[in-house]
């Protein structure tokens, strides 16, 4: 009788493991997605002049307010465990905003600003399954990476700076939904932090940015997701 029990145990969790396999070889291992994205943002930026000239030596803070954003992500999701619901991603992100300085001084007055930039980071996160068909996600998910940022300021005529090394990092939520195709359609929201530094080189030639430049910019993005994904 115990023996029988026993292999009655053993069948069952046998079937449950084939399923849950079963199951698992349902859910995409790999997934690659466009993400279109709009946003806003905030900041600062500390600019030391170090020169002679117009400016001289001189350093002020200005903030950077109502800058808006448009900008592309590209991400692909690899799901290696047997359940896949842990993520590693890596991002590639591109995009533009613009805005203005928001003080007034010595040499910033409220100029018109635009900044540019490109990051690659690396994504680490956890996602959940809804639905008889586990078709629909939630995920979250964190991004580590850096980049490049240029600025341009409308000050006499546009100017702009050289590209100056940034850091990046990211909260991240977001759905999708998988059809029988492979196709997928979802969204986003990312809430970002980036900062940045000309690293005592100045950021460009020119009256106004023959500068030493550091700062942080902060943003939240929404963007709409389409994507394949692999079983």
């Amino acid at each position: 009788m115990k023996r029988l029990s026993t292999i009655v145990l053993l069948a069952l969790a046998s079937t449950l493991v084939f399923v849950a396999a079963a199951a698992a070889q349902d859910l995409p291992w790999f997934m690659i997605t466009v993400r279109p994205e709009l946003g806003a943002g905030v900041g600062n930026i500390d600019l030391t002049w170090n020169s002679g000239g117009r400016f001289g030596h001189h350093e002020e803070k200005p903030g950077v307010g109502g800058a808006s954003w448009v900008g592309m992500a590209i991400e692909p999701f690899f799901m290696p465990t047997s359940g896949r619901g842990f993520i590693i991603s890596p991002l590639l992100s591109f995009g533009r905003g613009s805005g203005s300085f928001s003080n007034v001084g010595t040499n910033v007055d409220g100029q018109a600003m635009t900044f540019s930039q490109w990051l690659m980071a690396v994504g680490l996160g956890y996602q959940w399954y809804f639905g008889a068909t586990k078709a629909t996600n939630l995920y979250l998910m964190g991004h580590l990476g850096g980049g490049q940022v240029t600025f341009a300021v409308d000050d006499r005529g546009w100017q702009t700076s050289n590209p100056m090394a940034m850091g990046y990092l990211d909260v991240t939520i977001g759905s999708m939904h998988r059809w029988d195709n492979g196709f997928l359609l979802g969204g986003a929201m990312i809430f970002s932090g980036e900062n940045f530094k000309s690293y005592n080189i100045p950021t460009g030639a020119g009256n106004f940015w023959n500068v030493d430049a550091s700062g942080n910019i902060q943003t939240w993005r929404v963007g709409v997701m389409l994507g394949y994904a692999l079983h």
